[in-house]
C-alpha cells in the first residue's frame, strides 16, 4: 500500500474515532498534536469522569488486534512524553486525571468500521 494511500485511511479512520469520542460525550480538544518528543492523535475531555485523554488511534486493514498490536512500548513512551509536554504548556490542564486510550479499527467484510475503544490502555 503507498504511503499517499496510508495516509487518506488513517485521515478517515481519525475522523471515525472523532465521531465515536463526540457520541460518547467526550469534548475535542485537539488534533494531531505535534512536539519533539511525539505525536498524539487526539486529546479529549471527559467530563462525566472528569478526564483529559490522550487518544492514540490505529487503523489496521488485517484487522483490530494487529492495530492494538502496533502500540509497542515504545510508542507509549513517545505519547506519554508528549502528553508531559502537553500538560506543561497548558497548565489549566496540569491538575486534570488523565488517561491514555486507544482507538484500534478495522473494516469489517461489508466495510463497515470495527471499532474496539481500549479505556486506560497503559500508564505513565
Amino acid at each position: 500500500m503507498s504511503k499517499y494511500i496510508k495516509k487518506i485511511k488513517g485521515a478517515k479512520g481519525e475522523k471515525t474515532a472523532l465521531r465515536y469520542l463526540k457520541k460518547l460525550g467526550y469534548k475535542i480538544i485537539e488534533r494531531n498534536f505535534l512536539c519533539k518528543t511525539g505525536e498524539i492523535d487526539i486529546i479529549a475531555y471527559d467530563h462525566k469522569n472528569e478526564e483529559l485523554l490522550f487518544v492514540e488511534v490505529r487503523f489496521r486493514q488485517s484487522g483490530i488486534d494487529d492495530a492494538i498490536a502496533s502500540i509497542n512500548y515504545n510508542k507509549q513512551l513517545r505519547i506519554i512524553k508528549a502528553a508531559r509536554y502537553y500538560l506543561l504548556i497548558n497548565p489549566e490542564y496540569s491538575e486534570s486525571f488523565t488517561r491514555f486510550d486507544v482507538i484500534a479499527l478495522s473494516h469489517d467484510p461489508q466495510n463497515k468500521w470495527e471499532i474496539k475503544h481500549i479505556l486506560d490502555a497503559f500508564r505513565t
